[in-house]
């Protein structure tokens, strides 16, 4: 989808949601023809986007907002429930602790962690669960290295976590993907290609483990069932009863640091670095994954 930047960009239109809820959704024009789509990314944008047919007359917009309404009053909902879901689950920071890294939080695993440095004679990480924490352990403390120390050992636990569920599943149903890719996309958190090429957010690693299983899960099916047929449905509730329920979880807005990217280098995506097919070996055979 091609869009042009600003002369595209029309003056936001004003709405009430629930009769009482004011908020500005952003027009922008598009080159397609009676198509339109709406847009809410959880992560970047503190109000939805429509994009339109070029010439698209002012009643029109206001006609495709209200006919969505139900829809927007939905994602409303799920931002408050995201954010009400994160006060229980965070520490304060002191922000005198010398052990402190940095401001930033991590999400990760379902909560959002702190990095704190201690001194050890040993490099090593340790993931303080009940306290939300992430604890980088070394002689001197360091600068700004730790960025990447800390990403590769979160990459090293995710592909770990992948490996693990692809495992289970393919013991459970017989399907395997070729490849597994991670991926830094914020707006699909998987997808199985024609060739059995599974792709997964670099993002998941801020959700519970669990939902990371639905989400392997979810795209395994695909290779039996490319669509999202009943059939597809039936499948997935046979293999997992409380996949709705884990659907659900989806909805949690996090925001992650700007420097949090799976790959240093910013390569676009990465090859899970231990995943085997069949025909190239086992799953399971770990190294430290190449950050680039």
């Amino acid at each position: 989808m091609t869009y042009e930047s600003d002369p595209n960009r029309q003056d936001p239109v004003e709405i009430l949601v629930g009769d009482k809820i004011p908020l500005s959704v952003e027009i922008l024009w598009t080159n397609r023809r009676n198509q339109y789509r709406l847009e809410w990314n959880r992560w970047e944008q503190k109000s939805p986007t429509l994009y339109v047919p070029r010439g698209t007359s002012h009643p029109d917009i206001k006609k495709i907002l209200k006919k969505h309404h139900r829809w927007i009053l939905n994602r409303i909902s799920e931002r408050i429930e995201s954010d009400n879901s994160h006060k229980g689950n965070t520490h304060p920071i002191d922000l005198r602790d010398h052990r402190l890294l940095t401001e930033d939080r991590i999400p990760f695993n379902g909560g959002l962690c702190s990095v704190f440095w201690e001194k050890d004679s040993r490099t090593a990480i340790v993931h303080r669960m009940e306290k939300n924490e992430i604890v980088l352990h070394s002689p001197e403390k360091p600068v700004t290295i730790y960025r990447e120390t800390v990403i590769r050992w979160i990459l090293e636990q995710f592909c770990q976590q992948i490996t693990d569920s692809l495992d289970y599943w393919k013991n459970c149903t017989g399907l395997s993907p070729v490849n597994v890719f991670i991926r830094p996309t914020r707006s699909q958190w998987g997808s199985m290609s024609r060739r059995k090429n599974l792709s997964l957010s670099w993002y998941l690693t801020g959700f519970p483990e669990k939902t990371l299983h639905y989400i392997i899960l979810h795209e395994l099916s695909h290779i039996r069932f490319p669509d999202h047929s009943a059939n597809f449905w039936s499948f997935v509730r046979k293999q997992m009863p409380e996949y709705r329920e884990l659907k659900k979880t989806l909805r949690q807005r996090f925001i992650f640091p700007e420097w949090y990217l799976p790959s240093a280098s910013g390569k676009s995506s990465i090859r899970h670095p231990f995943f085997r097919n069949e025909r190239s070996g086992n799953i399971g055979q770990s190294h430290t994954p190449d950050l680039g």
